[in-house]
């Protein structure tokens, strides 16, 4: 029965990503996530596996081979597969730091792992081989690197706010009545009134980006990139801030024409489980 409801379960995500790509020239799907670990001032990690936790290992592949299915299956559509790493939640560096050392101490550290990672991993390109697809299905993060980093796009987003505003100390954020970008003082603001203001999105804190602007800037690059459909498979547990950062994309570039399909899924005893939420921008 559970092999039965899990393949149900795939199915359904299967056919939501197949309706979400149909009749685009360019799409990108987002599937298959790292979660890097830190420990000595380096990452254990080597990107050689999925992380080898159970909650997370059966949802990296399993979401990786349904983006697979769909690449391999397109024929002449142009489908390329984006694979994302965590790589800030882990990174528990001394508490002491003032925010601005920890900025260029973290900024070195990813570089210098960043810089020390080969090619895409050969069980990856065993992967895509099995679905008879080339590593070039593979959507780059940048001539270098084959795999986008979280706290990359964290960074360029807030270097993209403070191009417009420019204020220390202070919470940025996105008022959907204005649809304008506005800085609050946080020495003066009650931050957990700001938190429940239902009309304003929480963009940039500290000159730290969130999830929301993390999905701002990963939309921003796909728009220049000319992709016109999106896929963004990820875990239940950021549907708030995926689906709030795709809205405020849309709002502030109203001129854009890529197609969204946000596709939340809850991961139970580590694989796919029942619940699946889409939402379409």
């Amino acid at each position: 029965m559970v092999n039965t409801n899990k393949e149900k379960n795939i199915c359904q995500v299967r056919a939501a990503v197949a309706k979400a790509i149909k009749g685009h020239a360019e799409s990108v799907i987002l599937c298959g996530h790292y979660l890097l670990r830190w420990k000595d001032k380096i990452y254990s990690d080597h990107l050689g596996e999925w992380p080898n936790e159970d909650h997370i290992q059966s949802f990296c592949s399993e979401t990786f081979d349904i983006g697979c299915e769909q690449a391999s299956a397109t024929g002449h559509q142009s489908v390329k597969l984006l694979l994302l790493a965590n790589d800030w939640q882990n990174l528990n560096l001394d508490r002491r730091i003032k925010t601005k050392e920890k900025q260029i101490l973290t900024h070195e550290l990813l570089s210098n792992y960043y810089s020390s990672l080969e090619s895409i991993p050969k069980f990856l390109l065993k992967k895509l081989s099995a679905f008879s697809l080339e590593p070039s299905c593979i959507e780059k993060y940048g001539e270098q690197n084959w795999i986008f980093s979280e706290y990359a796009l964290r960074e360029s987003f807030a270097q993209y706010i403070n191009s417009i505003e420019s204020s220390n100390d202070s919470i940025f954020t996105y008022t959907q009545n204005s649809q304008k970008i506005t800085a609050i003082n946080t020495n003066s603001y009650d931050i957990e009134e700001y938190h429940s203001n239902p009309q304003s999105v929480p963009l940039l804190c500290e000159n730290s980006a969130n999830c929301a602007g993390e999905v701002i800037e990963l939309l921003k690059e796909m728009e220049n990139r000319g992709v016109n459909s999106m896929v963004i498979i990820y875990p239940l547990s950021c549907f708030n801030f995926v689906n709030l950062g795709t809205l405020v994309f849309k709002e502030l570039f109203p001129s854009s024409s890529i197609s969204i399909t946000n596709i939340a899924l809850p991961v139970t005893e580590g694989s796919i489980g029942n619940g699946m939420k889409l939402r379409k921008f």
